[in-house]
């Protein structure tokens, strides 16, 4: 028997309305699961934990991967020490642009703090050529090393005071930073913190590596 056009645009939407909301519910549950497995690993480790906490979002705006974009919201968020370096781990989001071109982002990102450390405010990506050789053109800033240029060639950094950035990334530091070249990776400096995010969001039983990363970058920063 055959279906007449009516019957069949009302299955046909109602088969997408279905998928939809089974993709939705699948969303949910796996959210669900991954604060559920960050909620664990805090507790293994002995830090504090919250499932959702905005206010980091504020505490942290003086960075730029906290002043980026729209709604943004912090979640899964771990907090604890080790000796006398305080850890922050989360799960951070954020929206940009609008209608069809609206896109929201997802990272993991980990700051650690340590009294005295007086870095100066800076901030570095991986350098994409083309698009940062146009910003370069157009006035956007990035600090390079003519005696450095693998590093220079790398990473797009830039930061207020170019005098103490300059200082900060001495030899040692940039050699130690060559090591995620060509990588999805964010470093971000201002006085007694600085953050890492790896380009996207980790899974709870990485979260030794990211704190490796961390604390390798601490060395670089203090044994100067």
């Amino acid at each position: 028997m055959a279906i007449n056009p009516e019957m069949f645009a009302f299955l046909f939407v109602g088969f997408i309305i279905f998928l939809v909301a089974v993709a939705i519910i699948y969303g949910i549950k796996r959210e669900k699961q991954r604060t559920g497995n960050w909620k664990q690993v805090a507790s293994d480790i002995g830090f504090d934990f919250a499932d959702k906490d905005n206010s980091y979002v504020f505490k942290y705006n003086f960075f730029k991967t906290f002043s980026t974009g729209s709604n943004r919201k912090a979640k899964n968020v771990m907090t604890g020490k080790n000796g006398d370096i305080g850890i922050t781990v989360m799960d951070y989001q954020y929206t940009t642009g609008s209608g069809k071109n609206k896109s929201t982002h997802h990272y993991t990102i980990c700051i650690f703090e340590k009294q005295g450390l007086g870095l100066p405010s800076c901030y570095m990506r991986m350098q994409i050529a083309f698009f940062d050789f146009l910003g370069k053109v157009f006035g956007g800033q990035d600090i390079d090393f003519v005696e450095d240029p693998a590093f220079s060639k790398a990473f797009v950094l830039q930061g207020d005071d170019e005098k103490a950035v300059r200082e900060t990334f001495d030899e040692n530091v940039r050699r130690g930073f060559l090591d995620y070249k060509g990588k999805n990776f964010i470093f971000e400096g201002n006085n007694d913190l600085f953050l890492i995010n790896k380009g996207k969001r980790i899974k709870p039983e990485e979260l030794m590596i990211i704190l490796e990363d961390a604390y390798k970058i601490m060395d670089l920063l203090t044994k100067k």
